[in-house]
């Protein structure tokens, strides 16, 4: 590594900590909020509840980030009825689609690291946690 190079962008690379910062925390609180709400979904008793969000969880857990940005930024712009809402303005810029996709996934898959510790109790404490 050439630290020449490195010493002349560091000033850059610095400048971004902020936003970097900003999407970390945003995401991974709105994240565990709706974490919760899908996990409780994954333990509901009734399949019709819990096999659409496994799928969910499943599916945005399968698909690669990457492609999940391109889709909202690119793809949501494609429907008409979608910039005539009043959610446009924010889905139009890059830093929301991103705070929104990155909340997504993280709450995919806390979603399900939360449904393993469920599992992992066992059945005899089950009852106790649930009230």
């Amino acid at each position: 590594m050439d630290i020449d190079i490195f010493i002349n962008i560091f000033p850059e690379l610095l400048s971004g900590i902020g936003m970097t910062l900003t999407l970390f925390f945003s995401s991974i609180s709105i994240g565990f909020v709706l974490a919760v709400g899908l996990f409780a979904l994954q333990i509901h008793d009734k399949a019709v509840i819990n096999r659409p969000a496994r799928f969910v969880s499943y599916a945005i857990r399968g698909i690669p980030l990457l492609v999940q940005l391109y889709i909202v930024y690119y793809g949501l712009g494609q429907f008409e009825w979608l910039r005539s809402s009043v959610a446009w303005p924010l889905l139009r810029e890059a830093f929301w689609c991103a705070i929104l996709t990155l909340s997504i996934v993280n709450c995919a898959f806390t979603a399900e690291i939360m449904r393993g510790a469920y599992q992992a109790v066992p059945k005899g404490l089950t009852p106790a946690l649930r009230g």
